[in-house]
């Protein structure tokens, strides 16, 4: 049902001209339609935590729509004053203060490595994995993680998962084989997974490409997952392809679209120069809600290269095996 009105109002509060959304900014779009799914759970009242989830989405703690509703049922026209998408006091809303690790938190963090691993010895790679893992275990700050090859970013989700058993979290990566070797490596930490849209059950991972998380069914998985308190983190690895390989794989660019639904993003990656980092910050986030960016020099000290003219391919060869040699040495 609706309040009767003047059409002033109706299209002042409720109607968009045609063509009006290509004026709109993505962040704003983004907002709209996170409140507008969250607004019909709490009416449907189909999970006990939506009114949670909508306070969450509105940033306070007795939030705008709330206070409509409770005003509806009570009959008081006085609180019926939902702000409109783009005010300033929804800005203030979408805007998250800064969380903190605290030393507890730390030390846990180190504890849940070891259980993982099932090494009292284990320690992280570097202080920005330790820092990543402690924000991803214990804040819900979204994150971009640039760590270089081989130094952990897998780590993240593993190490999540493994804590917080109960929650099924979405692992998107660029390939198939990418897929399957994380499969295995899940289940060798004990982490159950599942690849395949078709046999998702109660897993703690679910691995899928761009192309299968934007599918119908994709998206269903998501919102179904939401709606029944299931849904953990949204992980993505590679996230540079987002910008270098979206012209012949456009699915990556449809990516920030997931960004409707009110959980933390994770994003992962060995390869991001500044004009990728401007992208994927531009595309995935609004303004006033930048992430946590972590950052590891991915400069590869070993690693050097040199180009010889005229040389014979056995002299190459035997140079090659000296030098691989002495670097196992020094190892």
């Amino acid at each position: 049902k609706q309040f009767g009105h003047s059409s002033v109002i109706a299209n002042r509060w409720y109607a968009v001209r045609n063509g009006e959304h290509t004026r709109m900014r993505d962040h704003i779009l983004q907002q709209f339609r996170t409140l507008s799914r969250t607004w019909h759970l709490f009416l449907t009242g189909k999970s006990s935590s939506t009114k949670r989830k909508l306070e969450e989405v509105s940033g306070t703690q007795d939030g705008p729509c709330v206070m409509a509703v409770r005003a509806l049922k009570e009959g008081d026209n006085t609180q019926l004053h939902i702000p409109r998408i783009g005010t300033s006091s929804m800005q203030r809303c979408s805007s998250e203060q800064k969380q903190f690790v605290t030393i507890k938190q730390s030390s846990d963090t180190l504890d849940s490595l070891k259980l993982l691993y099932r090494d009292a010895n284990v320690t992280f790679k570097s202080s920005e994995q330790r820092a990543a893992a402690e924000n991803v275990l214990h804040t819900n700050s979204d994150i971009l993680a640039i760590l270089p090859t081989d130094c952990g970013k897998s780590l993240l989700f593993f190490l999540y998962s493994f804590k917080y058993s109960t929650l099924t979290n979405i692992v998107i990566v660029p390939t198939l084989s990418l897929q399957s070797d994380l499969k295995r490596r899940a289940e060798c930490h004990r982490i159950s997974c599942s690849i395949s849209l078709s046999l998702v059950a109660n897993e703690q991972l679910v691995i899928l490409t761009p192309e299968a998380v934007i599918s119908q069914e994709g998206s269903e998985l998501i919102m179904r997952l939401y709606g029944a308190d299931q849904l953990g983190k949204i992980f993505v690895d590679e996230v540079h392809l987002f910008s270098t390989d979206g012209e012949f794989r456009p699915m990556f660019r449809q990516l920030p679209t997931l960004r409707f639904m009110p959980v933390s993003f994770v994003l992962m990656t060995a390869t991001a120069p500044e004009w990728v980092v401007s992208d994927i910050l531009k595309c995935f986030f609004a303004p006033g809600r930048m992430p946590l960016v972590i950052r590891q020099q991915t400069n590869r000290l070993n690693i050097s290269y040199e180009t010889k003219m005229g040389a014979q391919v056995g002299d190459l060869t035997n140079q090659c095996a000296v030098n691989l040699s002495m670097y196992t040495e020094d190892e």
